[in-house]
């Protein structure tokens, strides 16, 4: 059978959902921050205002997802993450 342009999903993993490559590098990321070790040496660098940020920030955000928008209220969940960013915007 051909392919037919709007037919419906048949089988593999709903929209949306996580690979076990975004899994799997979730959890690394989880234990990494969660790990004593690197908590007291965020502490020492913040406190020393030798922050690693953009690698930190990835860390946290592989681990425990986008930060929510502090500007939003909760009740309207939709608003609070940041807009993702258009891929095909800048490739023209």
């Amino acid at each position: 059978m051909a392919f037919e342009p709007g037919h419906e999903k048949f089988g593999g993993r709903k929209k949306g959902s996580l690979n076990k490559a975004t899994r799997q590098a979730q959890k690394a990321a989880q234990e990494i921050i969660n790990h004593p070790k690197y908590r007291k040496g965020l502490l020492a660098r913040m406190i020393d205002a030798q922050p690693s940020p953009e690698i930190e920030k990835m860390l946290w955000k592989y681990g425990f997802g986008e930060p929510l928008n502090p500007n939003v209220l909760l009740s309207e969940p939709s608003a609070a993450r940041p807009p993702k960013e258009d891929k095909k915007s800048g490739s023209e």
